[in-house]
């Protein structure tokens, strides 16, 4: 995932730790200073990229083969803590 702030903050920045999509909404709202609305999933990475840390979480990734008109099953994966359970 790439997020680029207004003057470069945070240029060349990386997190090593497992994130989510759900994660870029609170980010920005973190970064304008505008407080993250009660029922929004995902964390703001803010406080990790000035050096702080992510918390421990479990990430689902889902994977799926998408045809004209057709939604076809494709893998489902769980991460968590340097494990990954995978339903193919």
């Amino acid at each position: 995932m790439i997020i680029k702030f207004p003057e470069q903050k945070f240029k060349n920045k990386k997190i090593r730790e497992f994130v989510s999509l759900i994660d870029i909404f609170p980010t920005l709202f973190d970064y304008y200073n505008i407080k993250i609305p009660a029922g929004i999933e995902g964390i703001s990475l803010l406080n990790h990229l000035k050096g702080g840390e992510v918390p421990g979480r479990v990430i689902l990734s889902s994977i799926f083969h998408c045809k004209p008109y057709v939604m076809a099953p494709g893998k489902i994966a769980l991460i968590s803590e340097g494990y990954k359970l995978i339903y193919n």
